[in-house]
């Protein structure tokens, strides 16, 4: 059985699991793994199933980072500006005209569920997407971009809910298959890592 330590982070999206991670790998000087690549690995392991596997880690931890909802969503709403900032917008333009465009003038009917077509943006941005250069910007290009924009900090703050309620169900709500010892860490403030966060898992 092996006594490597493991350390699982979760948490929803914008909850800074990204910072705590590289906190970790930078101090203890190892490195990390996505969830999908372990749970695969699980799934192959001997005794696994749809749910994941045994416990191949038993010397393990998860650390869950939570934040408080209303701060979470003002996160989430700040980033999917950023993103705007950063020129979302444009790459879905690009990506559309190089994948997407073709394949819909053939009267292929569009399908999000699938690929990298299901990312956040897509879908929601689907009709501003559809207009030629100069429709959108027109006053209607102009408030389909608006609902899309919209439609897309929505659709990010409910996949934070679903992250959540997959954590609860996986993790809290199964007792009778094993899983790590969880612990919760509060990043709700930034100001307040240090003691809420690095201090808390130092002494796990």
């Amino acid at each position: 059985m092996s006594r490597i330590p493991l350390i699982i982070i979760l948490g929803a999206t914008g909850s800074g699991k990204s910072k705590l991670a590289i906190e970790i790998a930078k101090k203890y000087g190892e490195h990390g793994r996505t969830h999908s690549s372990m749970l695969k690995e699980q799934k192959e392991t001997a005794g696994g199933n749809e749910l994941g596997g045994p416990l191949r880690y038993p010397h393990s931890c998860i650390l869950w980072l939570q934040c408080d909802q209303e701060v979470l969503d003002h996160r989430l709403v700040s980033r999917v500006d950023t993103m705007l900032e950063q020129g979302l917008v444009q790459e879905l333009i690009n990506f559309h005209q190089l994948y997407n465009k073709d394949r819909l003038s053939t009267g292929a009917p569009h399908d999000y569920t699938t690929g990298i077509f299901q990312s956040i943006g897509f879908k929601e941005f689907h009709d501003f997407l559809m207009l030629n250069e100069e429709e959108r910007e027109s006053p209607e290009g102009k408030r389909l971009f608006q609902r899309g924009l919209e439609e897309m900090k929505l659709a990010t703050r409910r996949y934070a809910r679903k992250q959540l309620k997959w954590i609860r169900n996986r993790f809290l709500r199964r007792p009778n298959r094993p899983v790590p010892n969880v612990y919760g860490l509060d990043g709700t403030d930034p100001s307040q890592w240090d003691e809420k966060v690095t201090k808390r898992y130092l002494n796990k």
